[in-house]
């Protein structure tokens, strides 16, 4: 038999065979991957909810009346935190940090709430001390 017969590299079908694979396979793993970055930013704004929290009261701790804490959602701006920058909502986009103090059950509330132009509007997706179940 002649050299030149003999069959070198890889036929039309063995490469589409290859091409779908990898296909499906690229096709299972992106929805994967771009759900735990969607969770990894959820665990990341509540953890943000814990600290801004816990600033908070920490500055009640420290000497500031419960009284002066907002009965209202209010948005978390510089005065909270001093010169420090305030946390970003990762996950939700045009949305901004709020906290309020609830006095009927005595406790500190964080959520987040849409922001535009005009100030906050919409409803307030609260964070801590229970993750709001229709933050997803």
């Amino acid at each position: 038999m002649n050299k030149r017969n003999k069959k070198k590299g890889f036929t039309l079908i063995e490469m589409i065979v290859v091409i779908a694979i990898i296909a499906i396979l690229v096709g299972i793993a992106v929805p994967q991957v771009t759900k735990q970055i969607n969770n990894s930013k959820k665990r990341a704004d509540i953890a943000n909810a814990k600290n801004i929290a816990n600033v908070i009261q920490q500055k009640v701790a420290e000497g500031t009346d419960v009284t002066a804490l907002p009965t209202t959602y209010t948005e978390v701006t510089t005065s909270v935190f001093g010169n420090n920058s305030v946390p970003e909502v990762k996950f939700k986009q045009g949305y901004v940090f709020v906290y309020r103090y609830d006095n009927t059950q005595e406790i500190l509330k964080v959520g987040i709430q849409e922001k535009d132009k005009d100030g906050l509007k919409g409803d307030v997706i609260e964070l801590y001390p229970n993750t709001d179940q229709s933050y997803r």
